[in-house]
């Protein structure tokens, strides 16, 4: 056997050999990808959250003082 031959044998064989890494290369790829956009989902919905919670608390403030506006509204009325 030639240089050139044995040459293109081992290529063949190390192609055969790494072709099931590359696959479980490119499964893991798109696993990386898939787990990104969750993240990126996750990042946007604890944003949306945040601002909602401070929204929420803005109101609770402003029900407590209607609360203690609606009592001083009461006593008045009835003095």
């Amino acid at each position: 056997m030639d240089e050139k031959m044995l040459m293109q044998m081992f290529s063949s064989l190390l192609d055969e050999k790494l072709e099931p890494l590359s696959e479980r290369l490119e499964k893991l790829d798109g696993g990386q990808q898939v787990m990104i956009k969750k993240l990126d989902n996750v990042s946007k919905q604890v944003a949306d959250n945040s601002e909602k919670h401070t929204s929420v608390e803005g109101i609770a403030v402003k029900v407590a003082e209607h609360d203690t506006d609606i009592k001083l509204l009461k006593k008045l009325i009835t003095n």
